[in-house]
């Protein structure tokens, strides 16, 4: 059977997206804010906190305010079908992942050629940030997923065939925005600007895409009216927009205190990379024609919508450029479309073969490389390996003492929760009758014995408790 050229291209863009993801998941080491949203997600669905009141432990984090709430839920649905393993968050983050790709690739064929609906993906993996949130974690990967969809939907409502049916998908859209906005904050309010960017870089039917931004108004408008009319909404939201929302936009909070911050996240680490291979694409095939500006202008419109507020803001990091990204990589790939529909034109047997064997190459190189050498990119191996060494001593499911000043304590209350379901009292004193000491950060009382000591990480055994058992499971 023959296989087509675009079928043999999109097999290699899955490649490399498996390829930089997959070897990097292996090892059980996270950045912190993604374990910590992997810990309360699986408490989640163990029945340890809420929907609209997540927590960490019983000492730390026993209400947790800093995001709203859906991603954590979201995840937390991925623990209840396949259980408590450290596999599940890499999973749920890869299957994420993928379901935007096949967004972004959706979008592409609504308003571009569909046999290069491999192209803009190309273009979206090139900045770090996509991948690096993939390994790691991060709710923004869900966040993007959820605004990509919002609008998509959009415009598959500007081609629905009755009023009824634009209406249902506008109404789909302000439910991806609401879930965008819950997911990680009002950076998920960007596709509000679609409808508006529709009627100035297109000739789209003015009646229709008013009906389209009216609705989705109202759909957000009545979501809003309904989140504050439920109790436990309204409080979890207030607590979040007084204790990080409002502190963050007023430079109180985790201060960017680069200048250059935006040029270094955004300039050099998104548009550059997408310019330098645009630029290659048009340098190897000069004889290209017909380079379409219309959907260029319209999916750089919403990167700039979903841009610009994050880099005007006084706390930024590069992962919160992210659900802009997709639409600087749709923006690019249309400027790409001509000359890289060359590589589609009928080409020598060994053209075909090369992409072909490059993509198989890369999947039996994400599963032999993990398994013969072990993860690319290990992290905190030191802490996990001490921690291996002392949970096999500590009971499930209590609260334990441990160093009021510890270094890395904020990742080692979540690993010891995430592998262990085991809360950290940090006072300095024991619980339970024990007390984890890391690195030497603080002495043990005298009644106090070592049961078992890494290189990092030692537990004592202390004849006096200090409180009650306080178990984290029902």
């Amino acid at each position: 059977m023959k296989i087509s050229t675009p079928a043999i291209y999109r097999f290699l863009l899955v490649a490399v997206l498996v390829a930089l993801t997959v070897p990097r998941m292996t090892a059980r080491g996270m950045f912190g804010d993604g374990l910590l949203y992997a810990t309360m997600a699986r408490n989640m669905s163990l029945g340890v906190g809420s929907f609209w009141k997540p927590a960490l432990s019983t000492t730390s984090y026993i209400e947790f305010y800093e995001h709203p709430p859906l991603g954590l839920a979201l995840q937390s649905l991925a623990f209840r079908a396949f259980g408590d393993h450290f596999a599940v968050e890499r999973v749920y983050a890869v299957f994420v992942f993928g379901v935007h790709a096949l967004l972004i690739a959706m979008i592409w064929r609504r308003l571009q050629r569909p046999e290069l609906d491999w192209l803009p993906l190309l273009f979206w993996i090139l900045p770090s940030i996509v991948t690096w949130a993939v390994v790691n974690n991060m709710l923004e990967n869900t966040q993007a997923a959820a605004t990509t969809a919002a609008v998509l939907v959009m415009l598959v409502a500007e081609e629905a065939p009755s009023r009824g049916r634009m209406a249902v998908w506008s109404l789909a859209a302000a439910g991806f925005t609401i879930a965008a906005v819950l997911i990680k904050g009002p950076v998920g309010f960007f596709p509000f600007a679609v409808p508006f960017l529709l009627l100035l870089t297109s000739r789209h039917d003015r009646a229709r895409t008013t009906l389209i931004a009216v609705t989705l108004v109202a759909g957000v408008g009545a979501g809003a009216v309904a989140l504050a009319a439920y109790g436990p909404a309204r409080q979890a939201l207030a607590e979040y927009v007084q204790l990080q929302l409002v502190p963050s936009l007023q430079g109180e909070r985790e201060i960017n205190g680069d200048p250059l911050a935006t040029v270094r996240h955004l300039g050099l680490g998104v548009t550059a990379r997408m310019a330098i291979v645009c630029g290659l694409f048009w340098l190897f095939g000069r004889r290209a024609t017909g380079l379409r500006w219309t959907p260029a202008t319209l999916f750089f419109g919403i990167a700039l919508c979903a841009s610009l507020p994050i880099a005007v803001s006084p706390k930024l990091a590069g992962h919160y450029f992210l659900p802009s990204v997709p639409f600087f990589a749709l923006g690019f790939a249309s400027l790409a479309a001509a000359p890289a529909s060359r590589l589609l034109s009928p080409a020598p047997g060994w053209h075909r073969r090369i992409p072909a064997l490059l993509g198989a190459t890369l999947l039996v190189a994400s599963i032999v490389v993990p398994v013969v050498h072990g993860s690319v990119e290990p992290r905190d191996e030191d802490m996990l390996r001490n921690l291996d060494l002392v949970g096999a001593q500590i009971p499930r499911g209590i609260t334990i003492g441990s160093c009021r000043e510890s270094a890395d304590s904020w990742s080692l209350q979540s690993y010891v929760n995430r592998f262990f379901r085991v809360s950290l009292d940090p006072t300095g004193e024991p619980v339970n009758g024990l007390l984890l000491q890391d690195r030497g950060a603080c002495q043990p009382p005298p009644e106090c014995r070592v049961a078992v000591a890494g290189d990092r990480l030692v537990l004592f055994r202390c004849a006096t408790t200090v409180g009650l058992v306080r178990r984290q499971q029902p």
